[in-house]
């Protein structure tokens, strides 16, 4: 008997201010790829059935934010996105601004069998609980164990994959780091 797997549902957390950065982060580039365009592709690459974006970003699968003038964190962002997806489903989110992240790390996630978030780091997480939360706690860590997921150890490998670009300092010294890293993996094939 083959037993159905569960609907799977991933969320790009997008709908911030990103008032430090002075610009919006969806739109930021990555080797010739938008911010907003990468993640999206790299939740389907996970396998999820369906993607939707957290906030108003017109062309895509969009889930706008409860209170458009009013930013109220991550945490509300996700409680607000779980009223709006099925119930009986998985959810993997993700922020849109971890631009490093890798198919492998967040499958690491999506192979915990309660679901999961990195001890240190409450995003990118993976719920297999999908409820709604009445009074959402405003902290994320919080709000995921009330659902369930539970932290896990980051595997060493994956650190530089949790970047978190929020200001144009971090961003311009991200970008030098990952031309330094291309350049030498490159020397080490060649």
């Amino acid at each position: 008997m083959l037993i159905a797997k569960p609907h799977t549902i991933g969320v790009l957390l997008a709908g911030g201010k990103s008032s430090r950065m002075g610009e919006n982060k969806a739109f930021l580039e990555l080797q010739g790829e938008k911010f907003i365009d990468r993640m999206i592709r790299i939740l389907l690459e996970t396998g999820v059935d369906d993607v939707f974006v957290s906030g108003d970003f017109g062309k895509y699968q969009c889930i706008p934010d409860k209170i458009s003038n009013e930013f109220c964190g991550p945490a509300a962002a996700i409680s607000h996105c779980l009223e709006k997806i099925e119930k009986d489903c998985h959810a993997l989110f993700v922020p849109i601004d971890m631009p490093f992240l890798t198919v492998d790390c967040l499958k690491v996630l999506m192979d915990s069998e309660d679901g999961a978030f990195f001890s240190g780091f409450p995003l990118p997480a993976f719920l297999k609980r999908t409820e709604r939360v009445e009074e959402s706690p405003k902290n994320v860590r919080e709000l995921l164990i009330r659902l369930g997921a539970r932290p896990i150890e980051l595997p060493k490998k994956y650190e530089q994959d949790m970047l978190n670009i929020n200001t144009r300092e971090e961003w311009r010294e991200a970008l030098k780091n990952e031309t330094e890293n291309r350049r030498a993996r490159v020397y080490i094939q060649d």
